[in-house]
């Protein structure tokens, strides 16, 4: 598992207590997360712990206009 993360920077594990429904539940709420404006977002940073935890602003869109 690490040699592929340093190889290509994924990894997927499929867990069959995982239902499919829980896993659609889940990618649903990332999407709608990551599909909030970037002034939303950007509350969730947290560079005092070393963005360990929360969104990296280098990761966000920035705003356009």
């Amino acid at each position: 598992m690490a040699e592929e993360l340093r190889n290509v920077g994924v990894l997927i594990i499929r867990d069959p207590r995982v239902s499919e429904k829980d896993n659609n539940t889940f990618l649903d709420l990332m999407e709608d997360y990551f599909a909030q404006p970037y002034d939303v977002k950007i509350k969730d940073a947290r560079p005092d712990i070393g963005y360990q935890l929360g969104v990296t602003p280098g990761v966000l869109a920035a705003p356009r206009g």
